[in-house]
Formats: C-alpha cells, structure tokens, sequence
C-alpha cells in the first residue's frame, strides 16, 4: 500500500515538473520569436571576450529597440559596422552633427536638423571600434543579459535551442504516458490451480474443464 502511493506521488511530482519547465521554456520560445519578429528585439549569444567582465563568451544578450538620441555614453549597444559584423558594445562618445537647413530659391533658413553618430569600444580593447556608428547602423540598446558560463560559447541560436529542449520534453512525455497506459491495459496472466474451472471453483470430477 505504501510503495503505491509513493509511486503514485512520485509520478504526479515528474508530471508537475515536466509540465513546468515544458510551459516555461515553449512559452520562452513564443515569447522569444514575437517579440524579435514583430517587435524589433533581438535576441543574441555573445561569441567574444572582446565585451568581458560586463558580457563573456556565451552569454545571451536581450537587446530592446531604442532611438539614437536617447543612447549616452556609456549604454552598451547593439550595432553593425560597415562591413555588416554585428557588435554589442559599449558607447565611448556621441557625436552630434548639427546642420542648417535652406530655402534653395530664398536661402531662408528652414530650420536644423541633429545627426547622432557614436564611437563604440569593447571594455577589453584598448581602443575603439574601427567605424562611426550612424543611424542605419543601429539596432538598439542591452537590456540584459543571461549568463551560461560558457554553455553557449558555441554560438547556437537560443530560440532553436529553447524550441528544441521543449520538443524533447513533449516526446518524451507522450511516449511516457504511451507505455504508462499500454501497461494498465495489459492483460493480467491468472494462475488456475489444479482442478478447478474458469471460476477458481473445483469441478465436480476434480478435472479442470
């Protein structure tokens, strides 16, 4: 009676947990795709040291959209260079590049327009990044991180590698229920004792029928 119970309590303690980190990381997933689809996040895994202590190898990096004005110095970014490498660094300076604008017919000053250009650097470079930052090259601004102290180093996709664990989850839970219910329904072999019929009961000649 015991050893049932427990095993029933066992079971219902797998499910629930099973059933948790199943909702959580499809959910995660969910979440995740939205979000870098329609949103205009991005979800990253850090592949240098060239951002350490603030950011290592392998950590994963949620960048949120941001305007240009509103980056100071300081606020780590997600950009590209010109070449297209993507970087998550740090803002060393803000440029700000004003111009006059003119009526080309009166020479009437229209008003000004503000260009935002920025000067990124690794913490653990010695000097800033190659290219000026411009407004096409700018994809928003960290809004955290997740360490996996190294267990990403690799570079794999988060959103493939959350759809992935969840889809493990899901198999092996339906096949772990499959066989569950292939055991209860099987039949149980019952032992006739000698001479007695169907019923358990002995026959009258002491025969099994």
């Amino acid at each position: 009676m015991e050893m049932g119970r427990s095993r029933r309590w066992l079971k219902a303690a797998v499910l629930v947990v099973a059933g948790t980190i199943f909702g959580v990381t499809l959910g995660l997933a969910s979440v995740s795709v939205i979000a870098t689809q329609f949103m205009d996040y991005h979800i990253l895994t850090v592949k240098s040291q060239s951002m350490s202590p603030a950011l290592e190898k392998g950590d994963v990096a949620v960048i949120k959209p941001a305007d240009m004005p509103n980056i100071k110095e300081g606020d780590i970014v997600y950009v590209s260079t010109v070449a297209g490498l993507p970087l998550v660094h740090r803002v060393a300076a803000v440029n700000r590049i004003i111009s006059t604008l003119h009526d080309g017919a009166t020479g009437k000053v229209l008003g000004q327009n503000t260009e935002f250009r920025f000067r990124t650097k690794g913490d653990a470079n010695a000097t800033f990044d190659a290219d000026e930052i411009q407004a096409a090259q700018f994809h928003g601004e960290l809004w955290f991180s997740i360490p996996t102290f190294g267990l990403l180093a690799t570079g794999v996709n988060v959103q493939v590698l959350l759809f992935t664990v969840a889809g493990l989850i899901a198999i092996t839970w339906i096949a772990w229920e499959v066989a569950h219910r292939i055991r209860r329904t099987r039949p149980t072999a019952v032992t006739v004792p000698h001479g007695a019929d169907r019923s358990g009961e002995p026959n009258e000649s002491g025969v099994i029928p």
